[in-house]
This record gives C-alpha cells, sequence and structure tokens, in this order.
C-alpha cells in the first residue's frame, strides 16, 4: 500500500480563489481516472492553508497510470492553466510506502500526520520503534494509525497518519496520550533515533478535509 500526497500552497491574496480551485481540481481527478482522489487543507499549523491533494493505491503502477490519464484529459489540463496566480511555488509530491496499518478511515474529517528523520545508523531501529509507536497510539486511543517511509523527499523520513471524524475525537485522543505513563517513555526511547539537525526531523500538521 502507498500513500501519494501532492502539496501546494496558495498565495494568501488568493487563497479563497486557490482552495475553490483545488477542490474543484480533486473532483475533475476523481473523474478522469476513477481514483478515489482526497483534498485537504492543513489548519492549526506551520504552512496553514496549504492544500494538499491525496491518493491511496496498492501498486505504483496505478500511479503512473493515474498520471497518464491526466495527462490527456483535456478538461483537466484546462483547469491546471487556470491556477496560475493563485498558488507560491513548485509542486511538492511525495509517495509512502506504508508498512503498518491502512486507511483508518474511509472519509475522515482530519487527519494528525507526523514525520521524523532517522538518524545515520539507526533506520531499523527507527522504523522497528515507529510500528510499536503506532501501535501503542491505537491502543491508548482506539484510533488507528499507518505507518510508513517516505519513498521521495528525505530518505528513509518515517511518517505516521492518524485519522478522525471530529476535531474534538482528535483532542480526545492527544488527552489520553498526554495523560498516559507508558507514552512519553516511549517517546524517549524514541528521541536517539531520530536526527536532530532537520527541520523535518520532528514535525506535525493537522489537516482538513476539502473534498
Amino acid at each position: 500500500m502507498y500513500l501519494f500526497t501532492r502539496h501546494r500552497r496558495p498565495e494568501p491574496s488568493q487563497l479563497a480563489a486557490a482552495t475553490g480551485w483545488f477542490t474543484e481540481a480533486i473532483h475533475q481527478v476523481r473523474e478522469a481516472t476513477g481514483k478515489d482522489a482526497s483534498g485537504w487543507s492543513t489548519v492549526l499549523s506551520p504552512s496553514a492553508g496549504t492544500c494538499i491533494g491525496a491518493v491511496w493505491v496498492e501498486h505504483l503502477e496505478e500511479l503512473e497510470q493515474m498520471f497518464d490519464k491526466l495527462r490527456v484529459s483535456h478538461e483537466y489540463q484546462e483547469l491546471v492553466a487556470r491556477s496560475a496566480g493563485l498558488f507560491n511555488g513548485p509542486l511538492d509530491d511525495s509517495v509512502v510506502h506504508i508498512i503498518h496499518g491502512d486507511r483508518a478511515r474511509t472519509k475522515p474529517e482530519y487527519v494528525l500526520m507526523h514525520r521524523a528523520l532517522p538518524a545515520n545508523g539507526k533506520m531499523r531501529e527507527a522504523i522497528s520503534i515507529g510500528v510499536d509507536a503506532a501501535q501503542m497510539h491505537e491502543r491508548i486511543t482506539g484510533v488507528p494509525v499507518a505507518f510508513g517511509t517516505g519513498m521521495s523527499g528525505p530518505f528513509g523520513e518515517c511518517h505516521w497518519i492518524a485519522a478522525f471524524n471530529t476535531i474534538g475525537d482528535l483532542e480526545q485522543a492527544e488527552t489520553a496520550l498526554n495523560t498516559s505513563a507508558e507514552w512519553p517513555e516511549l517517546i524517549d526511547r524514541m528521541g536517539p533515533l531520530f536526527a536532530e539537525t532537520s527541520v523535518a526531523s520532528a514535525t506535525s500538521t493537522i489537516a482538513r478535509r476539502m473534498a
């Protein structure tokens, strides 16, 4: 199982137009490819308002076929042309190979994503304890967590994705973790296994569904 994501950061002065365009683009991707693409916007997080398109696939060949279809879709290409001036910077794509778990919920309203980069020489241990952390999170909160490693971007980066029906469910899960005696102990054990100097070594992001 793989999770493909594409990030685009709206031009601040064009936020409403950019998010409207992005929602339309997600629907067009679904229509052109038949894939269950979803659209998200980061909230209460760094780079707030960033638009994220996401697709889950069993095999990388499905992504190849999806982009081949979009490349020849006249409607999609016209839509892309209309995005000029709405976003800042280049497209930012990533693929995560899921090692543990799956899509936690069919149509979650929120997702909480954590990223951490293993220290040099610690990848095997980092991945092992990463799975342990996902399983402990599930046991303490009752919320399934998908865990995987990045195939692109920072080499070996670990990703955790938890999905919630409401912002209240997210808050309840965080409270359960923060009041658990075993969770902080596990986090402390994880510390030496991950890089200290990388900006991406410990990043948490909340995103809300747009489409």
